[in-house]
């Protein structure tokens, strides 16, 4: 008996993300695959922002949907444009949706198979399909990392030295923000001193603190104007923590039930064990763990990671070690430290490269990509999304109360400011 599914493609809705080739698709069932299909309606299909319904037809019912496979072939032999597919879409006849993120380009004659979105681990494989598959994705996603030079032109051979400050403020005019212009005029002032010794992160200095030290010289009476109503200071340190624990807490139970499923995870003892040994060169004294045994030290792992690449890299990265003594330098002794004109260069490139703002930033707790297709998940994240909402409301009322105060420095604190905090380090 025929059978129709119906599909839903979705294009990228930016720049060239559209192609003028021919694409086609094959749905993989657990009861069969559909006919090599061509996705074809009258007129152009895939421009930006398309979302284009089809109908694949075949002789019986396929069972679940598991898989699916692209295929783009080149219209033109001596032209061809590359297509950005954001998601598939598939509806069965009875009902059932399935939900296909891919949210990659596809390029040339290219073909491409992709999985049904709902996350599992290994032990929720039982096909072999979908056991290959895993092995497969694994293995490409191992070749695909690529490394990045950057080199500046005309001085980055040049190992003079430098005859005054602003020679390079002239050589690296096209570089710069608001904040770098404030610096590079107030950075010889006492208050911008001052500024900087208070406000200042030092990633040397940093300790894991779980509590109110007891010699703390900050007092809950000091700070309570400052503080949310209501709270106290060592309430306030636990914001950002717990924020981030309970979204990784909800999102690892929704997938690992006990100790033993993780220990029988062979992708995440992978996974675990290269960050130990070529991460961190195989040494105990990282504190990085080699495997896990139990759900609560993944959670802390990953707590971890997601807090280092986001709100503490946004924090390191934004801010500046602080000064720690005053009136030690002079213009001339601090234009000695500066190193020869070549390697200047370099590190202003890559300084340039890691903290300027970028134009595709997406905010801490931000997903546009929805790899997680399953409402349980989808939950978890906006109870995430609101904790921060939370955060940044009572960052900006701090910081409304500052400008209030007055003051010679139109500065405020964003460091820690979650629209300013990237979902990751990037680059």
């Amino acid at each position: 008996m025929a059978t129709t599914y119906k599909v839903q493609v979705v294009t990228g809705n930016f720049i060239r993300s559209g192609t003028f080739d021919s694409i086609f698709i094959t749905l993989v069932g657990t009861e069969g695959e559909s006919p090599k299909t061509p996705l074809d309606n009258w007129g152009v299909d895939f421009y930006p922002g398309a979302v284009s319904d089809y109908e694949v037809s075949c002789e019986h019912d396929l069972g679940e949907i598991v898989l699916l496979r692209l295929y783009k072939v080149s219209k033109l032999k001596l032209i061809s444009t590359n297509w950005y597919c954001s998601f598939v879409t598939v509806t069965s006849p009875k009902g059932e949706t399935y939900h296909f993120p891919c949210y990659q380009w596809m390029e040339g004659h290219q073909n491409l198979e992709l999985r049904e979105g709902r996350a599992k681990i290994p032990a929720m494989d039982t096909l072999p399909l979908l056991k290959e598959f895993r092995v497969k994705e694994v293995q490409n996603r191992q070749v695909d990392y690529e490394k990045i030079e950057l080199k500046l032109k005309g001085y980055s051979d040049s190992q003079e030295s430098w005859e005054k400050l602003e020679d390079i403020k002239n050589v690296f005019w096209f570089n710069k923000s608001d904040m770098s212009v404030f610096i590079t005029e107030h950075w010889e002032e006492d208050v911008f001193f001052a500024y900087q010794f208070l406000n200042g992160l030092n990633p040397r200095l940093i300790r894991k603190c779980t509590e109110i030290p007891p010699n703390f010289p900050v007092t809950q009476e000091m700070v309570a104007e400052s503080l949310g109503n209501g709270t106290t200071l060592q309430e306030e340190l636990e914001v950002w923590k717990e924020a981030g624990a309970h979204f990784v807490s909800g999102i690892v139970d929704l997938y690992y039930k006990n100790d033993r499923s993780i220990q029988e995870d062979s992708e995440l003892e992978k996974w675990i064990e290269e960050v130990y040994e070529k991460g961190f060169m195989a040494q105990e004294s990282s504190g990085i763990p080699s495997s896990f045994t139990s759900v609560a030290e993944l959670k802390k792992f990953l707590t971890m990671v997601i807090y280092t690449c986001s709100a503490q890299h946004a924090a390191v990265n934004s801010g500046q070690p602080p000064p720690t003594t005053k009136g030690s330098a002079n213009l001339e002794n601090y234009k000695d430290t500066i190193p020869q004109i070549n390697t200047t260069c370099v590190i202003l490139s890559t300084l340039w490269l890691l903290s300027a703002y970028p134009g595709d930033m997406i905010p801490l707790g931000k997903y546009p990509d929805e790899h997680f297709t399953e409402e349980a998940s989808k939950r978890l994240i906006s109870a995430f999304q609101e904790e921060l909402k939370k955060i940044s409301n009572e960052i900006e009322k701090r910081n409304e109360s500052l400008a209030k105060m007055g003051g010679p420095l139109p500065l405020n604190y964003k460091y820690l400011y979650p629209p300013s905090v990237e979902n990751s380090v990037s680059i």
